[in-house]
């Protein structure tokens, strides 16, 4: 208890149960409830125990004494407010939790389903078939069929559909689907079973495979087909792929669009396919007489010509050699004369076979000697005198019987000083004038650009074509007195310029002139006054005035001279006055009663300190103020700089407009034509690799360019670094011809040097390297035609020796015969093939695969040629690379047997296994056995109409034993005959009863059949 104490008497105690903490206290208890409750002790007094309370809170009046009130719910749909809002918009109220405050909603009345916290709800007349109930509602009809209910339509009534159930597919409106109509296509729908298993992608088609439906009735699963397209040969797989079978060399593979094999076709060679069931085994083979196989692409085809007996015969009958220089290449055999003539002609006898005169020792050093180089050529052997001199090289140039005067072309040699595509790259025509080999011939040649221009450069790009427009436009301007100016290399900008004193400019027309004539005065300026030119037309001369400048009073206006003007104060005294005006301002007196404040002050557009007793500090920037000769915003609106170099008052119409770096140029009273030579920011990416950079047109941009440096050559590239050369032997090529022998470089890269070489004229092959070669003759340049017309490689070991060429056959053979050529025979079964991606080829790899190899050329040129072959009963086979074999089970005649005394065919789905199977024999039908007969059925009566046509009745008393159909008589009789007419008495009045008719029948051994007895003149045999 709590209470003030009491002084010699009894302290005044209170007990609040609802905050102390004592036996019969409330201990929170209130506060725990749920939602939380209030707690109030009735009394305090001190005596007054458990009688605190627990209050809920409003609206709620619950109460308890001395525990939790027991429920402080309150319904808001017993308020008047949502009750009446409710009904009176024809709904209902409900509180969703009576704990909650402000959670009531208003529901439409059924079928209505829609409802609306704290206030009516809207479309009432909306609602969901297939949820809610009511008349036309959908109700278990749907899902009592094991289907879904559907409503497209939430405002009518009576249009609920049941759907069958996913994947399958089916609707009817108003009632449950047949479930003979719930259709399921497994090749277009999603499902464990279907042919896209779940994945969303067909299995079929993902081959290239046509997918095909056996049954859509949703219960018949797994019945989908995987067929090949056609013309595809195929074993159809049931919910599976199907085994594809096709001819490479003649089909088009699933997925693609060419024949694989067409490739044998564009070679002109032919294509087999050993395996129809693997892939990329095509064989492309060369068409007869030439050699030679590939798998998977064209073979490489040898075939020397001069072993065609044709082209051999054609050649020995002018006793001359028949020669094929190159085995793989067609149509380039020779007949060669005897030694010592060189003459040769392509596919036909030399006509006369003469001395090449270039043999001659004498007439090969009068062009051995010359520089640059020059060599000894005899195209026409049967001649006399008629070889020649011949320039080599960048140079070209012949001369019969003497040195030949070379030329070079600059646009088209790559030389030091040639042009090496630098007109080109700028988009420019290069022109050689002089083909001279000395100075001033050198380094002569042009760049031209591209018409209509004009421009040409000597010895590099013209850094900018111009096209002058003026020349085709002139006139409009001059027919107008005025000047036409054509400011870029751009179209369309050329301009009609006024004639000076006038101004004025437009762009491809004539312009309008004026002339302000204050331009052309000082007159105003010198005395501190303003001149003004009220009309500046140019027919309206001598109208300018000075006007004074206030605070100077006009007291006679000047007409083309200075103003008379009136001044205050100390500026009334014209001596003080001149002061200002002879420095071209105007005297000004701030204060008439303060002696010796008069200032000279500047004349606008002039700006600057006035000056007290004397005249100002004044400048006029023509590119900051106004005025008639100022630049105004004439540089800024073209993105340039203006720069006034003289500011003084006196000096106008000398500012200019200057370009913004990196562009460079200028130009006074008038916007600069801006230049920008690129190589100031991307020299660095030529310099450093130790080349030029070139700007071929500074106005425009992305056409700069690194150049090879001297020595070295190459093609200029844009915007990148060049791939330069260095040839040596510009340099080095007197060395060479000094000895009477031609310069080569090997290599031409910049960072190899020292490599070049001389080497000996014909027939001498002789080279050294940076020096002079000794010179030998290689006996098979004289004679090597022996060798190669055997397919073999000649060898000469010591040119310093005569007669020791011999013939030698391509690795891995090593038959040689001297001086005539050899007996070569390689059989690629017995070693490994020269030079072969792999260590084993031939018979090691085909004995691998417990194979056979088969050489069928072994000559020393037929490489790749051998062939592995399956061992019986598979005849598969494959050019280098061991055979896919495969056996057809059905040609074992044990297997085939089997379905033969069945009646069956035999049938071997995949060559790989061992398996068979035994088909039904069409129009019998049934399935397949494995490895046994299958089960068939034919009803014989429904395919042969033997019976019927005779009007009898036929019978097969067991549809799986073929042959067994018998006919029997209309009539009933017990005379039924197997495969064959019964003989059956006629019916009465037919006219096979009739002896005559009977008889032309049954002596052909037919039988008689009269289809109506009362018609006459139908009866049949």
């Amino acid at each position: 208890a709590t209470g003030a104490p009491g002084v010699r008497t009894a302290a005044t105690c209170e007990l609040d149960e609802c905050e102390a903490a004592c036996g019969t206290c409330e201990a929170e208890a209130c506060k725990a409830a749920n939602p939380p409750q209030t707690c109030e002790d009735v009394d305090t007094s001190e005596t007054a125990t458990g009688d605190w309370v627990c209050k809920c809170g409003a609206p709620s009046e619950n109460r308890a004494t001395g525990k939790v009130a027991p429920d402080c719910a309150h319904d808001e749909c017993h308020d008047a407010g949502p009750k009446d809002a409710c009904e009176a918009a024809g709904q209902y109220c409900v509180d969703a939790d009576a704990h909650v405050e402000g959670d009531w909603a208003c529901f439409c009345k059924p079928p209505g389903s829609v409802s609306k916290v704290g206030a009516p709800a809207d479309h009432c007349d909306e609602y969901n078939e297939c949820i809610v109930r009511c008349s036309t509602c959908a109700g278990d009809t749907c899902t009592a069929a094991g289907q879904l209910c559907r409503d497209p339509d939430h405002t009518a009534a009576s249009n609920w559909v049941c759907e069958c159930m996913h994947p399958a597919v089916g609707t009817k409106a108003g009632a449950a689907v047949d479930p003979a109509d719930c259709e399921l296509d497994e090749c277009s729908a999603e499902c464990v079973t279907c042919a896209d298993q779940g994945s969303g992608l067909n299995l079929c088609e993902q081959e290239g495979q046509v997918c095909e439906e056996g049954s859509t009735a949703a219960g018949s699963k797994s019945d989908w087909l995987c067929r090949c397209p056609e013309p595809l040969t195929f074993v159809v797989g049931t919910a599976s792929l199907a085994l594809c079978k096709f001819d490479e060399c003649l089909e088009i593979h699933p997925g693609e669009t060419t024949i694989r094999g067409k490739v044998c076709e564009a070679a002109a060679q032919t294509c087999r396919d050993p395996s129809h069931s693997a892939m990329n085994d095509f064989i492309c083979g060369c068409v007869e007489p030439a050699h030679g196989a590939h798998t998977g692409a064209p073979a490489v085809c040898t075939l020397n010509e001069c072993k065609v007996e044709a082209n051999n015969q054609t050649c020995t009958d002018a006793s001359q050699e028949c020669v094929d220089p190159s085995v793989t290449t067609g149509d380039d055999w020779s007949c060669v004369c005897a030694k010592p003539s060189t003459a040769k002609a392509t596919k036909k006898p030399v006509d006369v076979c003469g001395v090449d005169e270039c043999a001659d020792t004498a007439n090969a050093r009068v062009c051995s000697g010359e520089t640059p180089v020059q060599e000894c050529v005899d195209e026409d052997q049967a001649a006399d005198g008629s070889w020649e001199c011949r320039c080599t090289g960048l140079y070209y140039g012949s001369q019969v019987a003497a040195p030949a005067t070379c030329a070079l072309d600059e646009c088209e040699a790559d030389c030091a000083t040639c042009e090496k595509n630098a007109c080109g790259v700028a988009g420019q025509e290069c022109e050689d004038l002089l083909r001279g080999l000395a100075a001033p011939q050198l380094g002569d040649w042009v760049c031209k650009c591209a018409a209509p221009s004009t421009d040409t450069a000597v010895g590099g790009a013209v850094a900018r074509c111009t096209v002058d427009e003026c020349l085709a436009h002139g006139a409009t301007c001059v027919d107008a007195m005025q000047a036409c100016t054509d400011p870029s290399a751009a179209l369309g900008d050329w301009q009609c310029e006024c004639a000076a004193p006038n101004s004025g400019v437009e762009t491809a027309a004539p312009a309008a002139c004026t002339r302000d004539e204050c331009k052309e005065t000082t007159a105003c300026s010198a005395v501190g006054q303003r001149c003004h030119d009220a009309d500046t037309a140019v027919d309206k001369l001598s109208d300018w005035v000075c006007r004074c400048i206030a605070p100077a009073v006009e007291v006679a206006p000047g007409n083309q001279a200075p103003a008379t003007c009136s001044m205050d104060g100390e500026c009334a005294d014209m001596t003080n006055a001149e002061v200002c005006t002879v420095a071209g301002q105007t005297c000004f007196d701030p204060d008439a009663s303060n002696a010796g404040d008069w200032v000279c002050k500047c004349v606008p557009p002039a700006m600057g300190a006035s000056g007290i007793g004397a005249p100002g500090a004044c400048t006029l920037d023509e590119c900051d103020v106004s005025c008639p000769s100022c630049a105004g915003g004439a540089c800024l609106n073209a993105g340039q700089s203006c720069h006034d170099a003289d500011p003084r008052p006196a000096s106008v119409n000398d500012w200019e407009c200057r370009c913004v770096a990196p562009k460079t140029g200028s130009a006074v009273k008038e916007v600069a034509a801006c230049l920008l030579d690129e190589c100031l920011m991307y020299a660095s990416t030529c310099t450093a690799m130790g080349q030029v950079c070139l700007d071929v047109a500074t106005d425009a941009e992305g056409n700069w360019a690194c150049s090879c440096r001297a020595p070295t050559t190459g093609v200029s590239v844009t915007a990148g670094p060049a791939t330069c050369t260095l040839d040596e032997c510009v340099e080095k090529a007197g060395v060479c011809s000094a000895a009477g022998q031609t310069c080569a470089d090997p290599d031409r890269s910049t960072e190899s040097t020292g490599d070049w070489t001389c080497t000996c004229m014909p027939p001498s092959t002789t080279a050294a390297v940076a020096m002079p070669a000794v010179c030998a003759v290689d006996e098979c340049a004289l004679y090597g035609g022996t060798c190669t017309a055997a397919e073999q490689d000649c060898v000469d070991e010591d040119t310093a020796l005569d007669g020791d060429w011999y013939c030698h056959c391509h690795a891995p053979v090593t038959t040689r015969a001297k001086a005539a050529a050899a007996v070569c025979e390689l059989d690629e079964c017995a070693v490994a093939a020269a030079g072969s991606a792999v260590d084993d080829q031939g018979g090691n790899v085909c004995a691998a695969a417990g194979q056979t190899c088969e050489d069928p050329d072994r000559s020393d040129r037929a490489r790749e040629d051998w062939v592995c072959r399956c061992a019986a009963p598979s005849t598969s086979s494959a050019t280098g690379a061991p055979a896919v074999c495969s056996v057809d089970a059905c040609m074992d005649a044990m297997n085939a047997k089997v379905c033969a005394d069945a009646s069956q065919q035999c049938v071997d789905s995949d060559f790989h296994t061992a398996g068979f199977s035994c088909e039904c024999v069409p129009p019998a039908e049934g399935t397949l056995g494995e490895n046994a007969p299958g089960v068939c059925a034919l009803d014989e009566c429904a395919e042969y109409d033997v019976c019927q046509n005779a009007g009898q009745i036929c019978h097969d008393p067991n549809v799986a034993t073929p042959g067994d159909w018998e006919c029997s008589c209309a009539t009933g009789e017990p005379n039924a005959v197997t495969m064959a007419l019964a003989t059956c008495p006629p019916p009465t009045g037919s006219e096979c009863a009739l002896e005559s008719v009977a008889k032309q029948c049954t002596d052909a051994g037919q039988v008689c059949h009269d289809p109506n007895a009362a018609a006459d003149g139908d009866w049949e045999c």
